[in-house]
């Protein structure tokens, strides 16, 4: 993922930071070149703390920590410690059909290095019985490559290490069935949440421009489902409060890449397909339906939906600072 300065505050807010120093030098006596450096020090840090609008309560340097060391900020956030047993979510089905069959003598893998048919309907099977939603496809499921779930999770598995290849076999490594064998779900669904959100890349396969802030964004978006979606919100509030935080990211989304959208309607597109269908729902950590009340822009070959967060969101990922009565 690239580097981005999107924790730095707005030019509007980096004025104000400004006209506040100009003002504190002015009125402050100052003995050397030393203490002057040291006052100005002290009030960008204090700067840094401050809880800014676009950031929907988050400061600066708190931002900077979601967007880059999510995994590793145990003073904003603690992660999967309401799990107790499997979550019930398409990564996680999924996850352990595979597991399930690569226990032994593995899974034979296809000469493209896929799954064979036998384990894509095992697959297909296992998510409809768990009341699943199953994906929408063009055409029948033939092979792994059409079931894109299970061929992102069979990556992921693999990724993150719960999986390995040897001599055309897809085996589970010894340390991932001990985990089964002792019900560590927290943990799993962990290292599954951040191989994909670290490891794997969010642009594979869907032909739309990278727009890397997209996926190194993606726990602000938790934060953003934690502190609105308790209530159903059209995907396009996220998408759109994603945009005032990070508006460097139209940059990847030009006029001339396409003659029929706007450039903020392209990037709307492709934030709620990688973070809301493909990400979130994946993860069992939203719930979807279609809008009753789609905006009359909408073109006609286009689906307006609703986000509300999932209990699961609350149970894998507790924020520290989230305001009161989120």
């Amino acid at each position: 993922m690239g580097d981005h300065d999107s924790g730095k505050p707005r030019p509007k807010d980096m004025q104000a930071i400004l006209d506040e120093l100009k003002q504190m030098l002015g009125r402050g006596a100052f003995d050397s070149e030393e203490a002057v450096q040291q006052a100005v020090n002290a009030h960008m840090n204090a700067a840094n703390q401050r809880p800014l609008d676009d950031f929907h309560g988050l400061s600066s340097a708190q931002l900077h920590r979601v967007l880059y060391t999510p995994f590793d900020a145990p003073e904003l956030l603690t992660l999967c410690e309401g799990i107790s047993e499997r979550p019930v979510a398409m990564v996680t089905a999924l996850f352990e059909v595979i597991a399930e069959e690569a226990k032994g003598a593995g899974i034979k893998l296809t000469p493209k290095g896929n799954l064979p048919r036998s384990v894509v309907a095992i697959a297909g099977a296992a998510i409809q019985a768990q009341g699943l939603k199953p994906e929408a496809y063009i055409g029948r499921v033939r092979n792994e490559e059409d079931f894109e779930a299970l061929h992102v999770t069979r990556l992921i598995a693999e990724l993150g290490r719960f999986t390995r290849k040897n001599r055309g076999r897809l085996l589970l490594v010894k340390a991932t069935q001990r985990r089964l064998d002792r019900g560590d779900w927290s943990g799993i669904y962990r290292d599954l949440l951040q191989t994909y959100c670290h490891g794997f890349n969010w642009a594979y396969r869907d032909g739309y421009p990278e727009a890397p802030i997209i996926q190194q964004g993606c726990f602000f978006s938790l934060y953003l489902l934690a502190r609105h979606g308790a209530t159903w919100q059209p995907a396009s509030f996220y998408a759109d409060a994603f945009l005032r935080a990070f508006p460097m990211a139209l940059a990847e989304f030009p006029q001339e890449r396409s003659t029929r959208v706007e450039p903020e309607e392209d990037f709307r597109r492709v934030w709620e397909l990688r973070t809301v269908f493909r990400f979130a729902e994946y993860f069992g950590l939203v719930e979807l339906r279609p809008d009753p009340d789609p905006p009359a822009t909408l073109a006609p070959y286009l689906a307006s939906w609703q986000v509300r967060k999932a209990p699961l969101l609350d149970q894998s990922v507790r924020w520290k600072v989230l305001p009161a009565g989120n």
